[in-house]
């Protein structure tokens, strides 16, 4: 990030804190608050005041025994020491804060930890520990499905391999946070990343893209009424122009920046915007103008401590002075800029130090468990030595044990192949037969249909000429046929069950229902049919399959009707579906079905009543079918009280 992105953004907005709940008790109270008084203070930079308030709650935690309390002053303690160059110590208390959350399991306090001493490793320049902090970090986050914590990491991530200059993976985690952030609506992050997006684009030359970038980031920022992502996003697209030589442009996006945090008295931010613009004009020739700005940007940094701007700034006044001749003013800015860049190596070189006492500390660590894992190594070599005479010792039995097991498996095996051949050409034998059967069922109920039919329709001829004496021959002639009819339809129905793949087509209960009352009301009218259809959805299954269950299911409710009771019989049918399974019921009050039958209705040739006609093939069709739709059937059933059928389809989507 650019240091105006940094004075934009607190440290809070990264670490997407939120302080601990408030406890009842007072002193607890207060602890919140001096915490909530130290992160305003280190967003400011008053590092000083807020270290002070921080180890002011952290005492009266420790006193008071409010981890949560410890756990987020000792966080606060390490991110101020470290803005202090302080690495170490700062190392040192956040190591506190991560085992106070650890032992909290407050996954989003160890995330905020993580992340903080991620920002060491950056400050002192190991970019590659700092990007294993972010890794880890954002390995918790997605364990915890914690999104801040997952858009926070991928932007940490991007702004890495961007200063590492490895422009592809920085867009790849760029746009991971972007998705994410625009999937969870978090359109303040989402501001930042196509800034940060804007950046990089423009760092590589490719403008068009960056201004794209900067224009989405500016207007989210004015949707959520944020100031610093406005002010972020148009003083980037001013050092865009900046670049491109357009600098009243540049100076037209600086100024209505600077109206920005002006509103919000953002200090950081408007020192280095008045950098911009004292550099701007210095470009432009407009002495007067540069010195103004950039003498506001001097003492802003003074101010806020920003020693980079701060010298920046001194240096080119003492430039700009020497140009004009004032060579007073010039040495005075020139000792100044001296000054601040003795601070600033002192400071590279305290971060140095702290850099290679961390590295010297961590080398030391690996090097010990280098010695550990040698020693470890040694010790396995000479339980290894100790063991290579007993293995020498036990190779002769284990070769002598092994020929004879070779000999005793291929004696087995030749004897199992031979038995393995005769199972295999029985089962060949068995299935041959198999087919042969369901082709002869198959074929006679198709050859037996024709005769059939024509008996019944010469039966139905003659009919209409007998004396009324006859005519119930005739009747009972036409019930025989019917009765055979059922069974070649039955005998065809199971063997089309077997032999016909499922067809997937869409279900219109509503016809089938109608077409099976059509089909066995007739001549039964005193009967009550009730329907109900409740589909929240389409359903797919096997057309012809379903309409089989639903016949069998209707005419058996029919056929089974109690004459003797006193209530009208009744058929009840119901379909429920929904786009995962449907559920088909059909209920009657007829005679019902004993107990001790219960289990045998779905038997072959089964017929368990009187009144039954049938070819005792109905339901076990049926059972058949539902199980080749992969659903199941249940009955529920009592005597001279009823019977109802459910079964259960999946929807075949």
């Amino acid at each position: 990030m650019t240091n105006l992105s940094i004075a934009l953004c607190s440290f809070f907005l990264f670490m997407s804190t939120s302080l601990p709940a408030w406890h009842g008790h007072a002193d607890v109270r207060a602890i919140d608050s001096l915490n909530n008084l130290a992160i305003q203070y280190s967003d400011a930079y008053q590092l000083k005041e807020a270290l002070s308030l921080a180890e002011k709650a952290d005492s009266l935690s420790g006193e008071f025994q409010y981890r949560e309390g410890t756990a987020l002053s000792q966080l606060i303690i390490g991110v101020v020491l470290g803005r202090q160059n302080h690495y170490k110590e700062a190392l040192g208390h956040l190591e506190k804060s991560m085992a106070e959350y650890e032992d909290l399991h407050d996954f989003k306090g160890i995330i905020r930890a993580i992340n903080e001493r991620g920002v060491i490793f950056w400050g002192i320049g190991e970019y590659d520990k700092y990007l294993e902090e972010h890794l880890e970090s954002l390995k918790l986050s997605q364990k915890i499905n914690y999104e801040p914590g997952i858009i926070d990491s991928y932007i940490s991530l991007g702004s890495t391999y961007d200063i590492l200059g490895n422009f592809e993976e920085a867009v790849f985690y760029y746009h991971k946070a972007q998705n994410l952030a625009s999937e969870t609506d978090d359109f303040t992050k989402l501001s930042l990343v196509y800034n940060q997006l804007g950046k990089l684009y423009s760092d590589h030359d490719r403008y068009d893209s960056a201004k794209v970038y900067f224009s989405l980031s500016r207007g989210l920022a004015v949707e959520e009424h944020d100031i610093n992502g406005q002010a972020r996003s148009i003083h980037s697209l001013g050092e865009l122009y900046y670049k491109q030589g357009e600098y009243d442009r540049a100076l037209e996006n600086y100024f209505t920046a600077q109206k920005l945090v002006d509103e919000i008295d953002n200090e950081r931010a408007e020192a280095i915007i008045n950098n911009s613009i004292g550099i701007t004009y210095f470009k432009m020739g407009d002495n007067d103008s540069a010195i103004k700005y950039l003498k506001k940007g001097v003492e802003q940094g003074r101010t806020v401590g920003i020693i980079v701007n701060e010298s920046e700034a001194a240096e080119l006044l003492s430039r700009i002075y020497q140009s004009e001749g004032d060579y007073e003013q010039a040495l005075i800015y020139y000792q100044y800029f001296k000054k601040l860049s003795d601070e600033l190596n002192h400071s590279r070189k305290v971060g140095e130090l702290a850099r290679l006492e961390m590295k010297y500390h961590y080398d030391k660590e690996k090097q010990e468990v280098l010695f550990e894992k040698e020693q470890e190594n040694l010790l396995n070599l000479a339980r290894i030595e100790e063991q290579r005479g007993w293995l020498y010792l036990s190779i002769g039995g284990v070769v002598i044990l092994l020929l004879v097991s070779v000999f005793i498996f291929i004696y087995h095996r030749l004897k199992q192949r031979t038995t393995k051949d005769l199972l295999i050409q029985r089962q060949l034998k068995i299935e041959k037969l198999n087919n042969e059967m369901e082709e002869l069922i198959y074929r006679t109920s198709h050859d037996l249909k024709a005769p059939i039919a024509t008996i019944l329709g010469i039966t139905n001829l003659v009919s209409r000429t007998a004396t009324p004496e006859q005519l119930p021959y005739f009747e009972m002639i036409e019930g025989t046929i019917r009765k055979q009819e059922k069974v070649i339809r039955d005998i065809a129905d199971i063997s089309k069950n077997e032999n016909l793949r499922v067809v997937r087509e869409k279900i219109d209960f509503e016809e089938l229902i109608n077409d099976a009352v059509a089909t066995y009301k007739n001549g039964y009218e005193d009967i009550e049919v009730r329907v109900n259809l409740d589909q929240k959805a389409i359903f797919y299954s096997d057309k012809e399959r379903v309409k089989i269950i639903i016949n069998n299911l209707v005419s058996n409710a029919i056929t089974f009707r109690d004459l003797h009771k006193e209530e009208k019989p009744w058929v009840e049918i119901t379909v429920e579906g929904n786009e995962n399974e449907c559920l088909i019921k059909v209920s009657d009050n007829g005679v019902g079905i004993e107990r001790v039958f219960q289990k045998r209705v779905y038997d072959m040739f089964f017929r368990g009543e009187e009144l039954s006609t049938g070819s005792g093939l109905g339901l076990y069709v049926t059972k058949n079918i539902v199980q080749k739709l992969r659903g199941t059937i249940d009955l529920e059933s009592e005597k001279k009280i009823g019977t109802s059928f459910k079964i259960l389809l999946p929807n075949l989507h």
